[in-house]
């Protein structure tokens, strides 16, 4: 939705897939049957060319103007109330991954506390008593919004932010 709503114009399946950085067509049809079943599109057949409706641009403009926090090409972080989602772009599939804000202070307060020091993921999950799997989600988040850096297989507190 957001490569439509980034370009304003009439799009095909493939051309939508090469601005997502190469996701299969398929993946891209099957997405965009949801959006025409909710009738989301304006839509031009031969050949297949799909554009937002202008009544939803305006309504995907207020709600995702001050949301994307990141983008990497493959990766993006959306914050939303106190979740934060990344975004996994991938050839087969699309990934969405949750963390919540009391998760990335936690994994933020033991970096600050150790400046300097590096920890591994599961150092940083045993430290804050979190499960790993929630842990390595705030961490990709946290790498990507260029609050902790990455240093050999180890992360530390970026002093930049």
């Amino acid at each position: 939705m957001l490569i439509l709503w980034r370009n304003k114009r009439y799009l095909t399946p493939l051309e939508i897939a090469n601005l997502l950085g190469g996701v299969r067509t398929s993946l891209v049809r099957r997405g965009l049957w949801f959006f025409k079943k909710l009738n989301m599109l304006d839509i031009i057949d031969s050949p297949l060319k799909v554009k937002l409706k202008n009544s939803i641009l305006n309504e995907v403009t207020n709600i995702v103007k001050d949301e994307i926090l990141a983008f990497n090409g493959k990766h993006m972080v959306v914050r939303v109330g106190k979740n934060y989602y990344l975004i996994t772009l991938r050839r087969k599939k699309i990934i969405v991954r949750v963390v919540e804000i009391n998760v990335l202070n936690a994994v933020l307060k033991v970096l600050k506390e150790g400046v300097g020091e590096k920890y591994t993921v599961s150092d940083l999950a045993n430290a804050t008593l979190l499960p790993i799997s929630k842990v390595t989600i705030a961490v990709k988040v946290l790498t990507l919004l260029d609050r902790i850096v990455k240093v050999g297989g180890k992360f530390k507190f970026s002093r930049a932010t």
